[in-house]
Protein backbone atom coordinates (compact mmCIF):
# COMPACT_ATOMS: atom_id res chain seq x y z
CA UNK A 1 0.00 0.00 0.00
CA UNK A 2 2.67 2.52 0.86
CA UNK A 3 4.72 1.88 -2.49
CA UNK A 4 0.86 2.41 -4.35
CA UNK A 5 0.66 5.63 -2.60
CA UNK A 6 3.99 6.79 -3.71
CA UNK A 7 3.66 5.77 -6.94
CA UNK A 8 0.12 7.27 -7.87
CA UNK A 9 -0.70 10.14 -4.70
CA UNK A 10 1.90 12.79 -5.93
CA UNK A 11 0.34 13.35 -8.87
CA UNK A 12 -3.39 12.94 -8.05
CA UNK A 13 -2.21 15.73 -4.70
CA UNK A 14 -0.48 18.06 -6.93
CA UNK A 15 -2.23 18.12 -10.48
CA UNK A 16 -6.01 16.74 -9.86
CA UNK A 17 -6.48 17.96 -6.14
CA UNK A 18 -4.60 21.15 -6.73
CA UNK A 19 -2.47 20.75 -3.52
CA UNK A 20 1.28 21.91 -3.23
CA UNK A 21 1.28 19.96 -0.22
CA UNK A 22 -0.45 18.18 2.30
CA UNK A 23 -0.66 18.43 6.20
CA UNK A 24 -2.23 16.98 9.87
CA UNK A 25 -3.83 20.70 10.05
CA UNK A 26 -5.65 20.60 7.28
CA UNK A 27 -8.60 18.68 8.35
CA UNK A 28 -8.80 21.44 11.61
CA UNK A 29 -9.10 24.94 8.74
CA UNK A 30 -12.27 26.46 8.55
CA UNK A 31 -14.72 25.64 5.44
CA UNK A 32 -15.40 22.65 3.39
CA UNK A 33 -12.27 21.19 1.31
CA UNK A 34 -9.91 19.02 0.38
CA UNK A 35 -8.52 18.14 3.82
CA UNK A 36 -11.62 17.85 5.50
CA UNK A 37 -12.63 14.51 2.69
CA UNK A 38 -9.20 13.02 3.11
CA UNK A 39 -9.92 13.05 6.81
CA UNK A 40 -13.43 11.37 6.27
CA UNK A 41 -12.40 8.85 3.97
CA UNK A 42 -9.35 8.06 6.45
CA UNK A 43 -11.73 8.22 9.18
CA UNK A 44 -13.76 4.81 6.63
CA UNK A 45 -10.49 2.77 7.56
CA UNK A 46 -8.79 4.10 10.56
CA UNK A 47 -11.22 3.13 13.55
CA UNK A 48 -8.28 3.32 15.81
CA UNK A 49 -9.06 6.49 16.84
CA UNK A 50 -10.89 10.00 16.83
CA UNK A 51 -7.72 12.37 15.99
CA UNK A 52 -8.60 13.90 12.56
CA UNK A 53 -4.12 14.68 12.80
CA UNK A 54 -3.60 11.34 13.29
CA UNK A 55 -5.59 10.36 10.34
CA UNK A 56 -4.08 12.93 8.48
CA UNK A 57 -0.16 11.32 9.27
CA UNK A 58 -1.44 7.75 8.76
CA UNK A 59 -1.97 8.68 5.34
CA UNK A 60 0.54 11.27 4.83
CA UNK A 61 3.14 8.40 5.92
CA UNK A 62 3.01 4.87 4.68
CA UNK A 63 0.68 2.34 6.06
CA UNK A 64 -0.50 1.41 9.52
CA UNK A 65 -2.92 1.86 12.36
CA UNK A 66 -1.39 4.06 12.92
CA UNK A 67 1.16 4.68 10.26
CA UNK A 68 3.69 6.72 12.01
CA UNK A 69 3.94 5.62 16.17
CA UNK A 70 2.69 3.12 18.15
CA UNK A 71 -0.43 4.18 19.82
CA UNK A 72 0.32 3.36 23.10
CA UNK A 73 3.47 5.08 23.69
CA UNK A 74 2.34 8.40 23.06
CA UNK A 75 1.09 10.46 26.12
CA UNK A 76 -3.01 11.65 25.45
CA UNK A 77 -1.30 15.14 25.55
CA UNK A 78 1.20 14.40 22.88
CA UNK A 79 -1.86 12.39 21.05
CA UNK A 80 -4.16 15.45 21.19
CA UNK A 81 -1.35 17.87 20.07
CA UNK A 82 -0.21 15.99 16.90
CA UNK A 83 -0.95 19.00 14.66
CA UNK A 84 1.13 21.11 16.42
CA UNK A 85 4.25 18.64 16.59
CA UNK A 86 4.37 17.99 12.68
CA UNK A 87 3.87 20.40 9.69
CA UNK A 88 3.10 20.03 5.94
CA UNK A 89 4.82 17.71 3.89
CA UNK A 90 5.27 18.87 0.13
CA UNK A 91 4.39 16.36 -2.67
CA UNK A 92 8.20 16.27 -4.16
CA UNK A 93 9.19 14.68 -0.92
CA UNK A 94 6.67 12.02 -1.31
CA UNK A 95 8.67 11.57 -5.19
CA UNK A 96 11.97 11.49 -3.75
CA UNK A 97 10.82 8.61 -1.34
CA UNK A 98 9.75 6.78 -4.23
CA UNK A 99 13.10 7.30 -6.06
CA UNK A 100 14.77 6.01 -2.84
CA UNK A 101 12.85 2.83 -2.54
CA UNK A 102 12.97 1.56 -6.13
CA UNK A 103 16.84 2.54 -6.11
CA UNK A 104 17.15 0.64 -3.11
CA UNK A 105 19.48 3.21 -1.53
CA UNK A 106 19.54 7.23 -0.10
CA UNK A 107 19.77 8.57 -3.78
CA UNK A 108 19.09 12.53 -5.19
CA UNK A 109 15.80 13.41 -5.92
CA UNK A 110 17.58 14.93 -9.13
CA UNK A 111 21.31 15.94 -10.27
CA UNK A 112 20.52 18.58 -12.79
CA UNK A 113 21.33 21.96 -12.68
CA UNK A 114 22.43 23.55 -9.26
CA UNK A 115 22.32 19.72 -7.84
CA UNK A 116 24.60 17.95 -10.48
CA UNK A 117 27.58 17.65 -7.95
CA UNK A 118 25.39 15.52 -5.99
CA UNK A 119 26.82 12.03 -5.94
CA UNK A 120 24.70 9.16 -7.16
CA UNK A 121 24.14 7.63 -3.92
CA UNK A 122 24.59 9.28 -0.43
CA UNK A 123 26.56 6.65 0.94
CA UNK A 124 29.10 6.18 -2.31
CA UNK A 125 31.87 8.22 -1.15
CA UNK A 126 31.83 7.34 2.67
CA UNK A 127 34.54 4.53 1.96
CA UNK A 128 36.94 7.88 1.02
CA UNK A 129 35.40 10.34 3.72
CA UNK A 130 34.56 7.71 6.32
CA UNK A 131 31.33 9.00 9.15
CA UNK A 132 31.60 10.08 12.63
CA UNK A 133 30.36 7.73 15.16
CA UNK A 134 26.80 7.27 14.37
CA UNK A 135 24.12 5.24 16.55
CA UNK A 136 21.23 3.97 13.78
CA UNK A 137 17.74 3.32 15.35
CA UNK A 138 14.66 2.16 14.40
CA UNK A 139 12.05 0.96 16.32
CA UNK A 140 10.96 -3.06 16.15
CA UNK A 141 7.33 -1.57 14.48
CA UNK A 142 8.61 0.80 12.49
CA UNK A 143 6.04 0.97 9.74
CA UNK A 144 7.28 4.34 7.61
CA UNK A 145 10.81 3.35 6.97
CA UNK A 146 10.64 -0.48 7.92
CA UNK A 147 14.31 -2.24 7.96
CA UNK A 148 15.92 1.18 6.19
CA UNK A 149 18.27 2.00 9.50
CA UNK A 150 19.32 -1.41 9.52
CA UNK A 151 19.99 -1.58 6.07
CA UNK A 152 22.02 1.62 6.10
CA UNK A 153 24.33 0.37 9.10
CA UNK A 154 25.05 -2.39 7.78
CA UNK A 155 26.18 -0.49 3.84
CA UNK A 156 28.53 1.39 6.39
CA UNK A 157 30.05 -1.69 8.12
CA UNK A 158 30.63 -2.89 4.89
CA UNK A 159 32.14 0.51 2.94
CA UNK A 160 33.86 1.60 5.95
CA UNK A 161 34.48 -1.28 8.49
CA UNK A 162 36.69 1.01 10.44
CA UNK A 163 33.49 3.35 11.17
CA UNK A 164 32.65 3.77 15.01
CA UNK A 165 28.75 2.68 14.14
CA UNK A 166 25.55 0.30 16.15
CA UNK A 167 22.55 -0.17 15.30
CA UNK A 168 19.72 -0.35 17.87
CA UNK A 169 16.31 -1.45 17.17
CA UNK A 170 13.57 -1.21 19.95
CA UNK A 171 11.11 -3.69 20.96
CA UNK A 172 7.21 -2.54 21.03
CA UNK A 173 8.24 1.04 19.05
CA UNK A 174 7.27 2.97 15.76
CA UNK A 175 8.82 5.25 13.79
CA UNK A 176 8.08 8.53 15.91
CA UNK A 177 7.25 7.17 19.47
CA UNK A 178 11.47 6.63 19.62
CA UNK A 179 11.68 10.38 19.90
CA UNK A 180 8.51 11.32 21.39
CA UNK A 181 7.23 8.39 23.58
CA UNK A 182 5.80 8.53 27.12
CA UNK A 183 8.56 6.44 28.25
CA UNK A 184 11.30 7.67 26.09
CA UNK A 185 13.44 8.94 29.16
CA UNK A 186 13.46 5.53 30.41
CA UNK A 187 13.25 3.32 27.46
CA UNK A 188 15.06 5.16 24.96
CA UNK A 189 17.47 7.89 25.94
CA UNK A 190 19.71 6.34 27.72
CA UNK A 191 20.75 4.51 25.12
CA UNK A 192 21.67 7.83 23.09
CA UNK A 193 23.39 8.77 26.21
CA UNK A 194 25.58 5.40 26.90
CA UNK A 195 26.51 5.56 22.59
CA UNK A 196 27.76 9.52 23.30
CA UNK A 197 29.91 9.12 26.48
CA UNK A 198 31.55 5.91 25.26
CA UNK A 199 32.46 7.79 21.41
CA UNK A 200 33.14 10.67 23.69
CA UNK A 201 36.04 8.86 25.86
CA UNK A 202 37.04 6.94 22.68
CA UNK A 203 37.85 10.38 20.83
CA UNK A 204 39.20 12.47 24.08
Amino acid sequence: MSRLKLLFAPGLIEYVLRYPYIGPQIPYLPGPGFGKWLFLMGRLIHRECREPACHMLSFMSGWGFPAAYVHANLSPVTHRRLKDLFGGTAVNYYRHIGKMVAAGESVPYRRQGRYRELPESYLGNLAKIGLPPTLFVSGERNLIFPGSNRMSYEKVRVLNPETEAAYLELPDYGHQDVFMGKNCDREVFPAFLDFLQKNMAVRS
